[in-house]
């Protein structure tokens, strides 16, 4: 599995707590497109089902789980 980025990290932390597209990118101050691409690549990473559902528990059994506040900066 290749590392995520910290914005990918971050990104997939907000979808975790039920957060939604438009929330998060609000959140991230990005770009909706921006945050589907991320979102892409964390799915081609993790090599994980295309479903935000099999994200959120993904993320919360992955070694990520707990860093996002580093990813908040």
């Amino acid at each position: 599995m290749e590392n995520l980025t910290n914005q990918e990290i971050k990104v997939a932390s907000l979808f975790a707590q039920g957060l939604n597209y438009k929330e998060v990118s609000q959140i991230t101050f990005t770009e909706r497109t921006t945050i589907s691409k991320q979102v892409q690549s964390i799915y081609d990473k993790t090599q994980i089902k295309r479903s935000l559902t099999s994200l959120m528990m993904w993320f919360a059994k992955s070694p990520y789980a707990g860093l996002e506040n580093n990813c908040l900066g």
